[in-house]
């Protein structure tokens, strides 16, 4: 009679088993060095700080235009108007903002800067968005400006020998 064996071995077995461990090791690795999802959450949060940025430098050249001149910013702006909460340094003009800048940065929101209503506070520091809560998450720029970290305190953004507007300032005709 034939000796005929039908079926695998055990150690064709063992090593199928074995590759397909190795195979599954490989792909867990390299999601969790490069996690698609991790990466979509950092690139959202610098695309709504460069949103920001773009949002308010837009306000901020009417604040100049208005003022004839540079005018360096520094607060917070909330869903709620600013007032009290930003401080402005004048350039070269003098030491005290027209009526017009010191209007516009009184009424400046996250609204009149055409922002999602994610975002519910922007922190400025010398004109630049340091800071934000979004979905009353904190979070602000590294050092370098480059790196989003979430979770931690609001930046300082006090700024020195500034002027308050604290009350909109009617125009003269």
């Amino acid at each position: 009679m034939e000796n005929s064996k039908k079926g695998i071995s055990l150690i064709v077995l063992v090593i199928t088993i074995i590759v397909i461990i190795i195979l599954a090791a490989a792909v867990i690795l390299t999601l969790n060095n490069n996690n698609p999802i991790a990466n979509a959450r950092v690139a959202v949060d610098k695309s709504d700080y460069l949103e920001s940025q773009d949002a308010f430098n837009l306000w901020m050249s009417k604040v100049m235009a208005g003022q004839l001149d540079s005018v360096t910013v520094s607060g917070t702006i909330t869903t709620n108007q600013a007032a009290g909460s930003i401080k402005a340094k004048v350039g070269t003009s003098g030491d005290a903002l027209t009526p017009t800048a010191n209007k516009l940065l009184y009424e400046v929101n996250i609204d009149a800067l055409g922002l999602p209503s994610k975002i519910s506070t922007l922190f400025i520091k010398d004109n630049k968005v340091v800071g934000m809560v979004k979905n009353s998450v904190h979070s602000k720029l590294d050092a370098s400006g480059e790196n989003v970290v979430t979770g931690q305190s609001d930046p300082d953004v006090s700024m020195a020998d500034g002027l308050t507007p604290t009350e909109p300032v009617e125009e003269e005709p």
